[in-house]
């Protein structure tokens, strides 16, 4: 990812390249670099930094996806928690998250029931 972001940089106008520089202003965009706990439950994802407390119900979720090394968890089209899988002891507990946020955002959405408890 870093090094398709320097690509692009060496190929953008001067002005895009500017820009694109500023959104990723450590100082500006703190949120992205720190470490967030993120707690699962049937009612929704509670995200805690040290800079910040978000709580999102699963409604307000757009989709869940998997990708090979994250799970997405989108809020709008262009902005989403993305949990990696270096977070869990293995494959089958990233798999097993995976079902679970997906079980909890299907219950959310009346697609199918899901059971109390936390992933």
């Amino acid at each position: 990812m870093v090094c398709v972001c320097v690509l692009l940089l060496v190929f953008m106008p001067s002005e895009m390249r500017k820009a694109v520089v500023k959104k990723f202003d450590g100082r500006r965009n703190a949120l992205l670099f720190i470490r967030h706990k993120m707690c699962f439950s049937l009612q929704g994802i509670h995200n805690d930094t040290n800079l910040s407390n978000a709580y999102v119900s699963w409604v307000g979720v757009e989709s869940v996806e998997r990708g090979d090394s994250s799970i997405y968890i989108y809020l709008t089209g262009m902005m989403a928690w993305i949990v990696p899988k270096r977070a869990f002891a293995d494959e089958a507990a990233f798999e097993r998250f995976y079902e679970k946020c997906l079980e909890y955002w299907n219950a959310a959405k009346g697609r199918e029931p899901a059971a109390e408890g936390a992933a």
